[in-house]
C-alpha cells in the first residue's frame, strides 16, 4: 500500500523573520520526553532498555508515511509535551496545535514565545470534549498521538473532525501496542489495531488500515475517505493490517 545550545541559535530557527527558511536547517530541537500519554507509566518489568525519544519516536519514518509534511497544514490534535509539534515545525509544516489540558497549552505558548515562533507557523488552541476546534477544510492532515481510549466523546470527536481535514481526509493515529514496553501509558489505556479502527470508523472514515512494524512499540493507523477510481489516493482496504 502507498500512504500518501545556545538559546540564541535555537530561537533563531523559528523566529518570524525566518519563517520561509529551508526547513531542513531547522533541526535543533532538544530531545523531549514522550507525548502526554506516553509519559504515564513504564510498560512493565523485563522490558528492554528504553531508547532515546528521538530513536523510538522515529518521526522521519512517521512523516514519510504521512506523505511528507513540508508546506502542509497539520493538526496536532493533542500536543501533550509538544514533542510532535516541534518536530512538525522542524520538518516545515504549519501546525495547529490543540489540547484539552490548559497546562500543556500554556507550556507550549511559553515555548513558542521564547523561541520566537510566528503565528503563521504555529497556532495554539484549546480543545473541548467531543470537538476538535477546527474549521471546515482547515488542515491537510490530522495527527493523533494520544491513546484513543483516553479521548472523551470519541464518536462525536471523530465525526466532527472529518470535515475539518481536506480531501481525502487523512487522519494518522499513533498508539502504543497492548504489550509490555519500556515506556508508555498504563495497559488499561491501550488497545489493538482492530479496536482502534472501531473507534475511528464510525466518524465517517471509510478506508482504515494499520502498520504494526514501522514504529517501535506502537502501531500507526491511517484513516481516510476513498474518493473513487479517478480520485486522489490509493486507499487501503478497510481493516487492512500491514507490516
Amino acid at each position: 500500500m502507498r500512504l500518501i545550545a545556545a538559546s540564541l541559535l535555537l530561537t533563531s530557527l523559528f523566529a518570524c523573520s525566518s519563517c520561509t527558511d529551508d526547513p531542513a536547517q531547522n533541526t535543533s530541537t532538544p530531545p523531549e520526553t514522550a507525548n502526554a500519554a506516553a509519559n504515564a507509566t513504564p510498560g512493565g518489568a523485563g522490558c528492554p532498555p528504553a531508547r532515546t525519544p528521538d530513536d523510538w519516536h522515529m518521526v522521519d519514518t512517521l512523516f514519510a508515511t504521512m506523505g511528507g509534511v513540508n508546506g502542509r497544514t497539520v493538526a496536532d490534535l493533542f500536543v501533550g509535551d509538544g514533542y510532535y509539534t516541534m518536530k512538525l515545525l522542524e520538518a516545515g509544516a504549519r501546525v495547529i496545535a490543540m489540547d484539552d489540558d490548559p497546562n500543556n497549552l500554556a507550556a507550549l505558548e511559553a515555548r513558542k514565545k521564547a523561541m520566537g515562533i510566528c503565528d503563521e507557523r504555529l497556532v495554539i488552541r484549546q480543545a473541548t470534549p467531543g470537538a476538535p476546534n477546527l474549521a471546515a477544510n482547515e488542515v491537510d492532515i490530522a495527527l493523533c498521538t494520544r491513546e484513543l481510549l483516553t479521548i472523551p466523546d470519541q464518536a462525536a470527536y471523530f465525526r466532527k473532525l472529518l470535515p475539518c481535514i481536506r480531501s481525502p481526509h487523512n487522519l494518522f493515529v499513533v498508539n502504543f501496542l497492548p504489550e509490555q514496553t519500556p515506556m508508555g501509558p498504563p495497559m488499561e489505556q491501550r488497545m489493538d489495531e482492530i479496536a482502534a479502527m472501531d473507534i475511528v470508523g464510525p466518524g465517517g472514515f471509510s478506508d482504515i488500515g494499520t502498520y504494526s512494524k514501522k514504529l517501535p512499540y506502537r502501531f500507526l493507523m491511517q484513516a481516510q475517505v476513498f474518493v473513487g477510481e479517478a480520485g486522489e489516493v490509493e486507499a487501503m482496504p478497510t481493516g487492512a493490517n500491514n507490516p
